[in-house]
């Protein structure tokens, strides 16, 4: 798929900042119809590590990354289990290489790959949203914002299928 501009990226992501309780519960609605198993996917990945705080800004996160997608004008095909299971597995082994290699500077390193991605306008407001302190409330663990960014990159990963 082709990039998803810093103009489209910004505007979905202040339109979403301001929509209601209600607002977001259409989109996830009409999220979960056209890509069910991308919805199933937020709600239930690692759903044994994460809070109700960071399970909703889960959803509400992939909620504004698929608008994003969708405002592309770009076609998006509906994932399938085996594209999910390959992105998700990429990420996980990309996971436990940064664990492995990076003490300490983790965030500064996956800014440094993803700047060069496909999508790395989506990648720099997520990216911002998880680990900019000021953006982040108190409820959203620093030993989540990994997996977090994770499930994120994964969904961003499906939904970017050529």
């Amino acid at each position: 798929m082709k990039t998803i501009t810093q103009h489209t990226v910004t505007e979905v992501w202040q339109q979403h900042a301001e929509l209601d309780f209600f607002q977001i519960e259409k989109q996830i609605a009409a999220f979960s119809k056209e890509q069910p198993l991308l919805v199933s996917y937020l709600t239930t990945s690692n759903e044994e590590f994460y809070n109700f705080e960071e399970k909703q800004l889960l959803l509400y996160l992939g909620v504004a990354v698929w608008q994003m997608f969708k405002r592309s004008g770009t076609a998006i095909k509906k994932c399938t289990s085996a594209l999910l299971l390959e992105k998700q597995q990429k990420n996980l082994e990309m996971m436990e290489y940064l664990e492995g290699e990076i003490q300490g500077d983790f965030a500064g390193t996956v800014r440094s790959i993803l700047d060069n991605d496909n999508q790395r306008f989506i990648f720099r407001h997520v990216f911002h949203a998880l680990f900019e302190e000021e953006l982040n409330p108190k409820y959203i663990r620093a030993q989540n914002k990994g997996l977090l960014f994770v499930d994120l990159k994964t969904l961003i990963d499906c939904l970017d299928q050529v």
